[in-house]
């Protein structure tokens, strides 16, 4: 049996769709290191439905004197006219440019020249590219139909996502996190009918100090009809209306740094299982819950005291509730007032 073993490749006799499979649940670095098995590996690694990149971080360890050298003895190898690239310590490039030049090259190479269709595509960086890159990155896993699009980058500038974005079908799952700016003018026609899952973190704050203004949020949720999920972690001076037939579960952390009258949140969600809520916000916000009917979970932390009047719409919205955790400040407030309704 030892023998027989020696003499046969178990692996290699797999199928490709199983060894792709096997290969989904390792990270993408590591998926286009067995390229090195053999060219029919090669040609696997380009079937892998899920992609995840972390670009280095400015603040990562450079390169080393002697990986600098060894990468760049490899790189001239291989092409002499990768010269042009001026990879020479002398002439300016420091190791981690080659560093930050190598991780880019490495997501070309698997997303640009791809030709399967994506499931996932991640990408993390903090200032580890430039906008211009991401919009490309971004662009073509649109046209291999990318199902989910998850996006946490924090840059020198802001990145512009392509428009066509804003009206895509394959897109199931966006998650957004950064300096980051979707199509939220109200002038752009957003329509996501296959999205169900929405992660907006960090990103109207960005707008706001980019822009000086903030974009209509509600324009682009109209769009989303089919919307099963929604997580919003930001700071809003405009209104917040999360009315959804089909909303499931809602997560907000909401934050306004100033004691400039909040904007009213309103949620008008008839499927809504599960509820949090945090507001960080310096002053208090008028809230308005209706048709929370199916509500099983609820999560209510409120920093600023909530008036009598607003905290009764509060416990009257969630009266459906089946199980209530609530903050120790939200219902800092003389619980007699509300025995008077």
């Amino acid at each position: 049996m030892a023998c027989s073993d020696e003499k046969h490749d178990r692996l290699s006799n797999l199928s490709d769709d199983l060894i792709c499979h096997i290969l989904s649940f390792l990270s993408t670095k590591e998926c286009y290191r067995t390229c090195v098995l053999s060219t029919r590996w090669e040609s696997i690694c380009t079937k892998i439905p899920n992609l995840h990149f972390q670009l280095p971080k400015i603040s990562d360890p450079v390169l080393s004197k002697e990986e600098f050298q060894s990468l760049n003895l490899a790189v001239l190898r291989r092409n002499e006219n990768i010269k042009k690239l001026m990879l020479d310590r002398e002439k300016g490039c420091q190791p981690h440019d080659i560093h930050m030049w190598v991780s880019k090259a490495s997501v070309n190479c698997a997303l640009l020249r791809r030709t399967e269709n994506i499931r996932k595509l991640r990408l993390e960086s903090e200032k580890g590219c430039q906008p211009n890159d991401v919009h490309m990155w971004v662009s073509k896993a649109l046209d291999l139909k990318v199902q989910e699009l998850d996006l946490d980058l924090f840059l020198h500038e802001k990145i512009l996502l392509p428009l066509r974005l804003s009206t895509c079908e394959s897109l199931v799952v966006l998650k957004l996190r950064g300096r980051i700016q979707p199509t939220f003018n109200s002038s752009f026609h957003v329509y996501l009918p296959s999205l169900k899952i929405l992660y907006l973190r960090e990103t109207v704050r960005y707008s706001m100090f980019d822009d000086g203004k903030e974009y209509d949020l509600n324009n682009f949720l109209s769009g989303c009809p089919h919307l099963e999920e929604l997580l919003l972690g930001e700071t809003f001076a405009l209104p917040i209306n999360t009315s959804f037939h089909l909303l499931k579960r809602l997560f907000l952390c909401l934050y306004m740094p100033t004691s400039a009258k909040c904007c009213p949140l309103q949620i008008n969600a008839p499927s809504l299982e599960v509820l949090s809520l945090v507001d960080y916000s310096l002053a208090p916000r008028k809230y308005d819950f209706t048709n929370l009917s199916n509500l099983d979970e609820a999560a209510i932390f409120i920093s600023k005291r909530a008036d009598s009047n607003n905290l009764y719409t509060v416990m009257k919205g969630l009266s459906n509730v089946k199980s209530l955790a609530l903050g120790s400040k939200t219902f800092h407030v003389s619980f007699i007032n509300i025995f008077l309704y």
